[in-house]
């Protein structure tokens, strides 16, 4: 009995489920990190983070105003990732898309109100001039990318689209790899303020090669589908 031939819907079921099956790992990612980001910072209190208490363990006097931002900073970065998850489900499913769109509206938002709240807070971090320099860059790639993300939504420009929402969400993850790449590279260096300088620098980077990793597999993997229904 010869095989059954592989049509183009069985090539884009596969793509899809290659893409539903990420979207997944990273939807399990975001709900892990928003719950510990804000069991720390609203419930327990910033206070007893290792975050503060390294901060004040150098000097530093947080004021009213650095923590109304830190606070501001915080809960619209955790809006920015529910909404861009949502955002990310709904476009890989291709289902409810009015509701796609609008959650997509809804993450550009966050991102700026959380990345310019980030801005002055950024002149006060761990580390000096190296950790504010990094800070700064992964602010302004933050940014940059959500901008071309939306310009090329309204441009109905979907490949690039895809791209740049796809950089932008893994830099809204940069966080939890900074603190992870903290907590790893803290006895290495045997100084937190220099695994966390040098986890700010390199922590966003390996979020986007994980990403560009995944897309190339998958458009790899849908390369080699097509190439066997062009058969």
């Amino acid at each position: 009995m010869k095989p059954r031939p592989t049509n183009t819907n069985d090539s884009f079921r596969t793509v899809q489920s290659a893409g539903i099956w990420g979207v997944c790992v990273v939807v399990i990612l975001a709900v892990l990190w928003i719950g510990h980001t804000s069991t720390q910072v609203f419930f327990m209190g910033v206070d007893r983070t290792t975050f503060m208490q390294e901060k004040v363990s150098l000097g530093f006097e947080p004021w009213f105003a650095w923590r109304a931002l830190l606070s501001l900073h915080v809960a619209s970065a955790v809006v920015a990732m529910i909404a861009g998850g949502v955002s990310l489900v709904l476009g890989v499913c291709q289902t409810v898309l009015v509701v796609h769109r609008w959650a997509g509206r809804i993450y550009v938002v966050a991102v700026f109100v959380s990345g310019l709240a980030a801005v002055p807070l950024t002149f006060t971090a761990t580390g000096g001039i190296l950790a504010i320099g990094g800070f700064l860059l992964l602010n302004h790639a933050w940014l940059k990318t959500t901008i071309m993300s939306y310009r090329a939504a309204r441009e109905r420009d979907i490949a690039s689209h895809q791209k740049w929402v796809a950089w932008s969400y893994a830099i809204t993850f940069a966080n939890m790899t900074v603190h992870v790449l903290t907590t790893a590279m803290t006895g290495v260096f045997n100084s937190h303020a220099v695994a966390y300088t040098v986890a700010i620098w390199i922590g966003w980077p390996i979020n986007i090669a994980i990403v560009e990793g995944y897309r190339y597999a998958a458009q790899s993997r849908r390369h080699r589908q097509d190439g066997r229904v062009s058969r």
